[in-house]
This record gives structure tokens, C-alpha cells and sequence, in this order.
């Protein structure tokens, strides 16, 4: 799946982040980089959806308080 439709897999989590935050995880490690298609873009699989509904959570509920 490409940004758009990893963005579209959390939002129904209720988890909305941008690209440049999914980028951050990624450039930081705190999510497995995701292979890159024959255009150079990412390929997210549902192990990236999972890592990063862990990340992104934490924040959305540490915001609820």
C-alpha cells in the first residue's frame, strides 16, 4: 500500500498523521523500513500499519488526558 492508503488504514484506527510524520518514524527506526516499489516509493505492509498504530496511539491517548 502506498502513503495514501496507509494514512486512509489508520485514520480508521483514529489515528491521523501525515507524511512527515510516517517519514520520521521511518528515518528515526522506530518503525522496519518498508521496501521500495520499481518507482523508489515505499510499500507498506500491515506490520508498518501495526508499528505505527503503537507509536501514533500512545501520543493520541497521552493527548486525551
Amino acid at each position: 500500500m502506498c502513503f495514501r492508503d496507509l494514512q486512509d488504514e489508520l485514520r480508521r484506527y483514529g489515528i491521523d498523521v501525515t507524511q512527515s510524520q510516517i517519514r520520521w518514524a521511518i528515518t528515526s527506526g522506530k518503525i522496519v523500513r518498508p521496501p521500495l516499489d520499481g518507482s523508489l516509493r515505499f510499500v507498506f505492509g500491515p506490520e508498518h500499519v501495526e508499528q505505527l498504530r503503537q507509536i501514533f496511539a500512545v501520543k493520541t491517548e497521552a493527548g486525551k488526558c
